[in-house]
């Protein structure tokens, strides 16, 4: 299979492989599981909360 030839070149050149060396398109990306995320990446959402959600976020962990 493609992941055993994957294991099998990253044998032989001692774990120094860059790149891909195995991709499973059938496996349904962890992103797009996450209906909240939408069409925008999460890097390009505006996160910014104020001071009060801040304070009872912190409160939780406190």
């Amino acid at each position: 299979t493609d992941k055993q030839n994957a294991m099998r070149n990253i044998l032989a050149y001692e774990s120094l492989v860059k790149g891909i060396v195995y991709q499973d398109s059938e496996t349904p990306s962890y992103e797009s599981q996450i209906d909240e995320l939408g069409e925008t990446s999460l890097a390009k959402k505006d996160i910014h909360i104020d001071e009060t959600q801040f304070n009872e976020l912190i409160e939780q962990f406190v």
